[in-house]
């Protein structure tokens, strides 16, 4: 259970630091996604 929870933290964290590092904004995920950055 406590392995399930810290899983699900650093999911949580490295979706954080990608966010940031895109901006942000959905718009910066759609553009990585489609190889136009």
């Amino acid at each position: 259970m406590l392995a399930y929870i810290i899983l699900l933290l650093l999911v949580l964290v490295l979706y954080v630091i990608q966010a940031k590092t895109n901006g942000g904004e959905c718009k910066d995920n759609r553009v990585r996604y489609r190889g136009e950055w």
